[in-house]
């Protein structure tokens, strides 16, 4: 766990529920345990089970944007691009929408310990006492769907068997510990990342206004041209060579995908944010066995936000010019982005 590295062997002990929890989860596993648990996340997460989810996320989304007041300046990334994700993956999980604040909580104590490097040792045990708490929260939530399944993502993976093999109770709270980190700091910054892009671009704007069709490409485009993740962290499996230096295992590589996006060897004009581009295999959401699986339900979220903002309100203005971009290595987000709808 190299983001635990570099505390003392006393911190690390200190440490012991986050490290147990983490271990299981399927962003840091390789194959056989890896494949094994990503079947039960691909099957709960296919496009198919999502698209059964779509009415209940564009209600909930209909319903954050009439608390929006118009004609005055509001911060989008606090009243919206915050909010909805939290909201969303609280439908996926089947949570209560009433504890939505708590779900609040726990994902910015997991996002202020990520997104610091090196980070100190109080977030790590914050982190954790976020994990404990979330873990005592979801027990009776996991224990519940065994009994009455419904068509949440929990219930999903617990019905999926993988070659006569079950999930544990532990790998799916595991997973929903992670699906709640990945879901909600990514979308955060993807749905801020796009309204600014597109107010940066108008005319990209009025092209989706004419055509709503071009909703879907101008998502992958905003994904490509400012993605919320810029980096991608792999570690080395075998010795080899890349560009005159030698690799050894257990060494970490940090991909720049947010390079890679710009590539003009493979993008034509790399740096033109462009609504209507066709070819567009970007590296946001990874590549190979740890391509995001959430892939799916990142896009359909950001779609609907757009489409729902430009059928919803004729004018939406920057108020900010030089809104505030925040410090982080390899996550690209707005602290804030002052936007007045009407």
């Amino acid at each position: 766990m190299r983001p635990l590295s570099h505390y003392t062997a006393e911190q690390q002990s200190r440490l012991s529920t986050w490290l147990r929890v983490a271990s299981i989860q399927v962003i840091f596993m390789d194959p056989p345990q890896h494949a094994r648990l990503r079947s039960f996340l691909t099957r709960a997460l296919a496009p198919e089970a999502i698209e059964r989810l779509k009415s209940g996320i564009e209600a909930l989304l209909s319903e954050l944007l009439d608390t929006i007041p118009r004609g005055e300046a509001v911060d989008f990334i606090d009243t919206v691009a915050r909010r909805f994700p939290a909201l969303v993956i609280g439908e996926v999980l089947a949570i209560p929408r009433g504890d939505g604040e708590r779900l609040f909580h726990w994902c910015d104590a997991f996002m202020d310990f990520f997104t610091a490097v090196p980070a100190p040792f109080e977030l790590a045990l914050e982190a954790q006492q976020a994990v404990i708490e979330l873990i005592e929260y979801a027990k009776p939530i996991v224990a519940q769907r065994k009994s009455r399944p419904g068509g949440d993502l929990i219930s999903l993976m617990l019905e999926t068997e993988v070659e006569g093999a079950e999930i544990t109770s532990e790998e799916v709270l595991a997973q929903c510990m992670l699906f709640l980190v990945a879901g909600y700091e990514t979308m955060r910054n993807l749905l801020g990342n796009g309204l600014y892009t597109l107010l940066r671009y108008p005319a990209a704007m009025q092209q989706l206004r004419q055509d709503p069709a071009l909703m879907r490409r101008a998502v992958a485009e905003v994904l490509r041209f400012q993605g919320p993740v810029q980096g991608i962290t792999r570690v080395v499996a075998v010795p080899f060579e890349l560009f005159g230096e030698k690799l050894e295992p257990g060494q970490a590589l940090i991909v720049l995908a947010g390079s890679a996006n710009r590539d003009p060897r493979h993008f034509r004009e790399p740096d033109r944010f462009d609504v209507q581009r066709r070819f567009n295999a970007h590296l946001t959401f990874g590549a190979g066995p740890h391509t995001c699986v959430g892939n799916y339900l990142a896009r359909l979220e950001a779609e609907l936000v757009f489409s729902m903002l430009l059928a919803r309100y004729r004018r939406i203005e920057m108020w900010d010019p030089r809104p505030p971009w925040a410090h982080t290595l390899l996550v690209r987000g707005l602290k804030s982005l002052n936007v007045v709808f009407d």
